[in-house]
């Protein structure tokens, strides 16, 4: 039997959220907006995010508590859900079978009893759906796209950009030379592409699953926020 996700504040700024999403759904008018943001490995989608926070929350904009809803978040809420085997610092994991495999062997000697991947990823649905539907939030990954399609309130963003620009920014993040940024993007965007057809039985490359799609070789992140506000606010007067 899966996990059913029941929230649970973890920390303040998950509480603070929580009681305005309430208080909004108890005397709104309009929808609450939420973002999706699909990207290809290596566009910079995690300061995309950070950056539209800000954006959001500045005294100038909308005046409300918005949420990232990102791997550090979920880790806390399948770490407190009692689910075992999960590690979102790793793309194999949990997502993968011959790591899920792995693990089960290790755990014939060890004792110690694995969740399974349909039943992390059930909870991980369960879990992106009530963010989404709540409202001011931004999910970053994990398919939230393709979960949340039918929900009136979700901004969907796929942001992509040429090979050599993905790898020129891994190059400079992590120190890499040419040849190991280029395996890396590689190998990661090819686990990322697994687990979204693993578990939906399609692929991101789909453009009519989107709002918006930038090209982040040719914006800044300032200008990649700025564009995506625009239209939170011109789908969400």
């Amino acid at each position: 039997m899966g996990k059913d996700f029941v929230f649970n504040p973890l920390d303040e700024k998950m509480e603070a959220w929580h009681h305005f999403a309430q208080q909004q759904n108890e005397h709104k008018k309009t929808l609450a907006p939420c973002v999706t943001i699909s990207r290809q490995f290596g566009c910079q989608a995690y300061d995309v995010s950070i950056g539209l926070e800000k954006k959001l929350e500045g005294p100038k904009t909308l005046p409300q508590t918005w949420l990232i809803l990102n791997n550090d978040l979920l880790q806390k809420l399948t770490d407190n859900s009692g689910l075992t085997g999960v590690d979102f610092t790793n793309e194999m994991n949990p997502v993968f079978a011959p790591l899920y495999f792995y693990k089960l062997f290790l755990s014939i000697f060890s004792g110690k009893q694995y969740s399974k991947p349909y039943e992390i990823y059930l909870y991980l649905k369960q879990a992106i759906r009530y963010f989404a539907s709540s409202g001011y939030c931004i999910i970053l990954g994990r398919g939230g796209v393709l979960l949340t399609q039918d929900l009136p309130n979700c901004l969907h963003v796929r942001l992509v950009a040429p090979l050599e620009d993905r790898v020129q920014t891994i190059m400079n993040k992590y120190d890499m030379n040419e040849t190991e940024a280029h395996r890396y993007v590689v190998k990661h965007q090819n686990e990322r592409d697994q687990f979204i057809y693993r578990f939906n039985q399609t692929s991101l490359d789909n453009p009519n699953l989107f709002h918006l799609t930038i090209n982040t070789s040719k914006h800044h992140i300032e200008e990649i926020v700025q564009i995506i506000e625009d239209h939170i606010r011109l789908k969400f007067p």
